[in-house]
């Protein structure tokens, strides 16, 4: 999967192979599942305090290499933990001599098969009901307002969808293409944008980039 993509120049290259030292003294061990006994509609930083990780890997490259990204949320804020062991762009070969990287069979199967991820129902049942209507979401227009302060943060429709009904919705606009810099799409939509990482996990890198669009569009 490629959510977002980022061109990298060799200088943060350099600095992306110091973070791998990082990952070594990472546990990777699965994380226990957030038991949960009502059906409470909860903010995702909540749910997050209450011991369930958020993360996110993000593919990036240079001119020769290619790597993903390890972000978690901890102690309220975005961090990167580490990231992959890279590997050659034309060759497909991997990076030798070098240790500290997270091992590429830690990399989630639906990160690398580009598949949305399935919610456990604990987590699930603690999000606010998606207002996706097919009808109504045809229907749809920026609202100035949120034009005007650059889709930050988004619309209450807008920031509710799920990932499944913004695959659904997201091809029938066409914004004005919005990029950013110096980040992943993921940080950005979250941290600037005030999106729900729960409801946006498993969209691919265009997907990314048009819901941004969308954002920054008003709607």
């Amino acid at each position: 999967m490629r959510p977002c993509h980022i061109h990298t120049t060799r200088r943060t290259f350099i600095t992306a192979l110091g973070l791998g030292a990082l990952a070594s003294r990472t546990g990777w061990s699965d994380d226990a599942v957030l038991a949960v006994e009502d059906s409470e509609y909860a903010t995702w930083e909540e749910v997050a305090r209450e011991g369930h990780t958020f993360e996110h890997w993000t593919p990036e490259e240079n001119s020769e290499w290619a790597w993903y990204r390890l972000e978690r949320y901890m102690a309220d804020e975005w961090k990167t933990v580490g990231i992959s062991l890279p590997s050659h762009r034309q060759s497909g070969e991997p990076l030798q001599g070098q240790d500290g990287y997270v091992p590429l069979e830690k990399i989630p199967e639906h990160v690398l098969s580009g598949e949305l991820p399935t919610l456990s129902e604990s987590i699930a049942k603690r999000m606010a009901p998606s207002p996706y209507v097919a009808s109504e979401a045809a229907l749809r227009r920026p609202d100035p307002v949120v034009q005007s302060r650059e889709g930050r943060p988004g619309s209450d429709w807008l920031l509710r969808l799920r990932a499944q009904d913004l695959r659904s919705w997201l091809p029938t606009i066409e914004p004005e293409e919005a990029r950013v810099n110096g980040m992943t799409f993921w940080v950005h939509l979250i941290r600037d944008h005030g999106f729900d990482p729960r409801c946006v996990d498993g969209l691919s890198e265009a997907e990314f980039l048009r819901l941004h669009s969308a954002a920054h569009e008003g709607y």
